[in-house]
């Protein structure tokens, strides 16, 4: 996986916590 989608994937994790 690269980065940029590390970071989105990241974003995403963080609100649905």
């Amino acid at each position: 996986m690269e980065q940029k989608e590390m970071m989105e994937v990241g974003e995403v994790q963080e609100e649905h916590k």
